[in-house]
């Protein structure tokens, strides 16, 4: 017999057994606490909380036993929006050489019906503006109950860019690449792990905020280049190069990808509450959002953001109490170079080498060569690697800590690593 027993781990990480008495299409969330870790669950009825058992001691049907009052609802719509995407661009290509070409070209996409994943619409929400500190309960369509949520694909977004890129094709032992992208990405959707955007103020007087994408990079560079050192039999320098000698100075190759990347938009909220039950952006004051000495101990200005005024009357046309709009400022900008050297041992026999067939291949590889710490937007303490954000990161009122960066964004693989490699080819 196995007994039901609350503990302190556990993926939720509480003394809470959760159980789910699910009819379509809404679902009933029961929380039994037991503040003895390790003994048997009791249920009201004196038997024991056992796997078999589950929640069949509670009656959820009986309104005598079980107090729906204030209980949240979930649900998913029927019929559900298929999601999708429209894509479309136009690009100009030139080819200046039978190995260089360039393009310019606009690309851009439409995405409806997007799924939200794990955020979702709460129908029961507040639905008139009214001054905080008044019971919300007041203002819902259902006032005996909590959230009514349904999980829906709803959101909408668009891309559009301007993307520039030059190719040579491997000719003269170089073959390179270089690209640009200026772009803007705009959503609804909101992302279940990471969301630096923020939530929604109002869905009834404003509708789903629109807000950058957490992925928006306004401006993205790469640049790419594979070359043969023109060392050794065959090449520039060094063409009667043979046996030991052009083992030593011949089949060197060096290679190269550096990228840059705008920083990541995220939101501030207000440091007050300006409504009853709904959510709130700080509006700009026109001062410069980014401090002179812009630091990761000190990346936003405390004084580009204030609150917006307070909500004074139940029903209000004047929504300015919700705020501004959400991304207003960006994170660190994210930049890397990886570099590698590859030299080729040809196998000979005699005079002649096998090339092509046996060969030994030594490599020497460093990801982010020049070390460059690559920070996250304040408050994301995610990545793998960094402290957590301590009180007040983003609280414009709080000087000390406002803006305050305590990770990186690639967590540990951020640091630079060397990797060597020895390969036989046959």
């Amino acid at each position: 017999m196995f007994y039901l027993t609350s503990g302190t781990s556990g993926r939720n990480g509480g003394n809470d057994l959760v159980g789910t008495q699910a009819s379509y299409p809404f679902a009933y969330g029961v929380g039994i606490s037991n503040l003895t870790p390790g003994q048997p669950i009791v249920y009201g009825d004196g038997t024991l909380g056992t796997f078999e058992s589950g929640i069949t001691s509670i009656n959820v049907n009986d309104s005598a036993a079980f107090n729906a009052f204030n209980i949240s609802l979930g649900g998913i719509p029927n019929p559900w929006k298929i999601p999708y995407t429209i894509q479309y661009n136009f690009t100009l290509q030139h080819q200046f050489s039978a190995s260089q070409t360039a393009s310019v070209g606009y690309v851009g996409s439409q995405s409806r019906f997007q799924d939200e994943g794990f955020t979702s619409y709460n129908y029961n929400a507040v639905k008139v503006m009214a001054p905080p500190g008044l019971n919300s309960k007041t203002f819902r369509e259902f006032p005996d109950f909590n959230g009514m949520s349904q999980e829906l694909n709803r959101a909408n977004s668009n891309y559009n860019s301007l993307q520039v890129s030059y190719d040579k094709r491997y000719t003269g032992g170089l073959e390179s690449r270089i690209s640009y992208t200026f772009s803007k990405c705009r959503t609804q959707g909101r992302q279940g792990l990471v969301n630096n955007i923020g939530g929604y103020r109002s869905i009834y007087l404003i509708g789903p905020d629109w807000a950058l994408c957490d992925t928006d990079a306004p401006q993205t560079f790469v640049a790419s280049a594979i070359y043969d050192l023109p060392f050794g039999k065959g090449r520039m320098f060094g063409q009667s190069a043979s046996g030991a000698l052009n083992q030593l100075i011949g089949n060197w190759q060096i290679a190269a990808i550096g990228s840059y990347l705008s920083g990541p938009p995220f939101t501030i909220g207000c440091d007050i509450t300006t409504t009853t039950g709904q959510g709130c952006n700080a509006v700009l004051t026109g001062q410069p959002l980014y401090p002179e000495n812009q630091s990761f101990n000190h990346w936003l200005n405390p004084a580009a953001f204030k609150n917006p005024p307070v909500a004074t009357t139940v029903g209000q046309s004047d929504l300015s109490p919700l705020g501004g709009s959400p991304t207003q400022v960006r994170g660190p900008h994210f930049r890397n170079l990886d570099f590698s050297v590859v030299k080729e041992f040809p196998i000979e026999r005699g005079l002649i080498p096998t090339k092509g067939s046996q060969r030994v291949e030594f490599r020497a590889e460093a990801f982010n060569l020049t070390n460059t710490p690559n920070f996250s937007a304040p408050g994301f303490s995610g990545g793998g690697a960094g402290l957590p954000a301590p009180p007040g990161v983003l609280d414009f009122s709080n000087t000390q800590n406002f803006g305050k960066i305590t990770s990186l964004r690639r967590g540990a693989d951020d640091e630079r690593e060397i990797q060597l490699a020895l390969k036989y080819y046959f």
